[in-house]
């Protein structure tokens, strides 16, 4: 996914032309109609980017949703979005995406497009891949389909790893987790892992997911090689919290230095009961490292 490979440009009725100009004209019209795709291919060298794969636009009634997390604790981050046909190489334009400190706000995969401000849609391209720059590294994406029509629901992230850069911090934080609001259809469990050799206070910041805001403070007191599971609304009591008409999910984010959580996993789940009470697992996010 980051290999150092770059989309080629080239103009394709251009080299229509100048394959085919030795042929008769009426046969040139022709061949020229059937080469003639895309204006020409975006140029993206990968390595300068981290690649979200496979992000659609409404295929078979998906929906793609990304969501931009920043776990820094007082700035904002930005991140650039550019967005390239995956059977044209059609370019789409660029979206500039701001995250609020404590924030993951989501974005349909149409949100991004508009904002990009780029081409029509080719309707040959059924999926994009999206290539990610950060302004900061404690920055993360996950991406989501959704299906409204069945209910289907999945975690449709990948995750490119750098040599020699450190990824813990993105473990110690869960983002996106659903609150209440969506308790009905999709209730999210949280479970708190102390895998040490001795007790532990686990105090997480929580946080609404859209803006950032701070909620409270989560405090678990955990025993020794023991595992804590927490519904949404547990945390929301606990924080005194009812969701606005807009608060849909949740940042559970470790007080203090997020590199110094080991011995603390953190993982994030969802019941989908539209879809046969399918469990998925929503805990990985994907570092935006470039």
């Amino acid at each position: 996914m980051r290999a150092g490979t770059q989309r080629r440009v080239g103009t394709w009725p251009g080299r229509c032309r100048a394959v085919l100009a030795i042929a008769v004209a009426g046969l040139l019209v022709f061949l020229c109609e059937i080469c003639a795709g895309p204006a020409a291919y975006a140029a993206v060298l990968a390595s300068e980017y981290t690649v979200v794969p496979n992000v659609t636009p409404g295929y078979a009634g998906n929906m793609s949703y990304v969501r931009f997390a920043n776990l820094n604790a007082t700035k904002s981050v930005t991140t650039s979005v550019r967005m390239i046909g995956n059977t044209t190489g059609a370019d789409y334009g660029t979206a500039i995406v701001i995250s609020p400190a404590r924030s993951s706000p989501q974005l349909s995969a149409r949100d991004l497009l508009a904002a990009a401000g780029g081409p029509a849609l080719d309707p040959r391209d059924e999926f994009l891949t999206l290539y990610l720059q950060s302004s900061d590294f404690l920055s993360a994406v996950q991406h989501v389909y959704f299906n409204g029509d069945t209910g289907f629901f999945e975690n449709m992230s990948v995750c490119g790893y750098e040599n020699g850069l450190n990824y813990a911090p993105l473990s110690a934080a869960i983002t996106n987790v659903h609150s209440s609001l969506l308790s009905a259809n999709y209730p999210s469990t949280v479970q708190i892992l102390n895998r040490r050799g001795a007790a532990a206070t686990v105090r997480l910041g929580v946080y609404e997911a859209g803006t950032g805001t701070r909620l409270g403070i989560f405090e678990v007191q955990a025993a020794p090689n023991t595992a804590y599971t927490f519904s949404s609304i547990d945390i929301e009591k606990a924080v005194n919290y009812v969701p606005s008409p807009t608060g849909y999910h949740l940042n559970l984010i470790p007080e203090g230095d997020l590199g110094a959580t080991s011995g603390i996993v953190l993982s994030h789940t969802v019941r989908n009961l539209r879809f046969l009470g399918t469990m998925l697992n929503l805990t990985t996010l994907c570092s935006i490292d470039h």
